[in-house]
């Protein structure tokens, strides 16, 4: 199974200097007032912020439908889960402090639905017996195939907090794990 694939995207410079500074503003959410490293944003006004989102994904043919901010400030915010996404896989995009930083890959495992109480976000927690499979670092925008066990290890040596932008689409962008 292809866990990963890193793409090219137009208007890159652009999209990091915005969406960062977007999330930036919501300091509930950067500043981790609310608990939890997965945040939703607010998809509608950040497109308008940042029409380049669309603009980069028109080549795959793909309308951004979902963003959300990814934030941690340590490795233990950030367990070995499987989302609860409705989509096979997203697409990263680094924003802050992911030099270093890995998204590892796992088999196997068992796992039990978890909600976070303040976000409300659900995944699937971890309870045991994953083996691991692969990782990526989060260096340039990547598919992430997100129904699979994995979990974000940052290096706090380049920095924290680590941030990282995830968008979904109209169309599961898992297809780009099986194209050249």
């Amino acid at each position: 199974m292809k866990y990963y694939k890193k793409i090219d995207v137009d208007y890159l410079d652009e999209i990091v200097a915005i969406s960062l500074e977007y999330i930036k503003s919501k300091q509930d959410i950067y500043s981790k007032s609310k608990k939890g490293s997965f945040h939703l944003l607010d998809t509608y006004k950040l497109l308008n912020l940042c029409p380049q989102i669309n603009h980069a994904f028109n080549k795959y043919n793909l309308v951004c439908d979902y963003t959300a901010a990814f934030i941690t400030y340590s490795n233990s915010e950030a367990p070995i889960h499987i989302d609860s996404y409705g989509k096979e896989a997203r697409i990263n995009i680094p924003l802050e402090n992911c030099k270093g930083s890995f998204t590892k890959f796992y088999s196997g495992g068992d796992f039990k639905s978890w909600a976070n109480p303040e976000t409300r976000i659900t995944a699937f927690e971890y309870i045991g017996g994953a083996t691991f499979a692969d990782q990526v670092e989060l260096d340039q925008p990547t598919v992430i195939r997100v129904r699979v066990p994995h979990r974000v290890q940052m290096n706090p040596m380049f920095g924290v907090p680590r941030v990282a932008l995830t968008l979904g689409f109209n169309v599961d962008p898992v297809f780009l794990l099986d194209t050249d």
